[in-house]
């Protein structure tokens, strides 16, 4: 059995029936797998067996070749995480991406997950949970994960307001003094900001 490598190499023994002690005869051969993928109990196809030992002299084989089955396992892939800085929204929503380490060339294999800020508020390096990593792609089911979830770090900036400022008209009082209002445009409900 072995790791998905994406070849068909495969490794295995060759025992011989007959050989009459003390006899020392042994016996190689080349293994292939029929097929690169990952799956349970697959055919490997045994060719070019050939004898060695002190004794082989003595020997024959009735075949140079044969059959046998092997399981390929899933490759297990780490990951990356990186979060995107954004703009404060109000929410705990965030992006960013999932980067794979280990997948083979040139396997398509990507991965995704869901992000999000531990709390909606501004402030720098603030903690990022990632759940639900999954993996996708063409070849993704040679492959499995370590984790599927994880911590990572990324800002939450302010939000730029805009000022809307209009003045009162007065009666004249011999000074510079006036009124108004301010009014701001992009503020996120239910926040309260004058």
């Amino acid at each position: 059995n072995k790791e998905y490598d994406g070849t068909t190499a495969a490794t295995g023994t060759v025992t011989l029936d007959g050989v009459i002690a003390p006899d020392v005869v042994t016996a190689i051969g080349y293994f292939a797998l029929t097929m690169a993928t990952v799956c349970h109990v697959k055919n490997v196809n045994v060719t070019i067996i050939t004898l060695g030992g002190a004794d082989d002299g003595n020997y024959s084989l009735a075949t140079n070749a044969g059959n046998t089955t092997a399981n390929i396992t899933a490759k297990e892939l780490t990951f990356t995480l990186a979060a995107n800085n954004k703009e404060y929204d109000g929410t705990t929503a965030a992006t960013g991406t999932v980067t794979l380490d280990g997948v083979i060339a040139p396997d398509v294999v990507t991965a995704t997950g869901t992000f999000e800020f531990e709390d909606a508020t501004v402030g720098d390096g603030k903690n990022v949970d990632v759940t639900g990593i999954a993996l996708a792609g063409a070849d993704a089911g040679n492959y499995s994960l370590a984790d599927n979830e994880g911590p990572t770090t990324a800002d939450i900036t302010k939000k730029e307001l805009t000022a809307n400022v209009t003045a009162d008209n007065k009666v004249y009082d011999g000074t510079t003094n006036a009124t108004g209002t301010i009014t701001l445009d992009g503020v996120i409900a239910p926040d309260v900001v004058t």
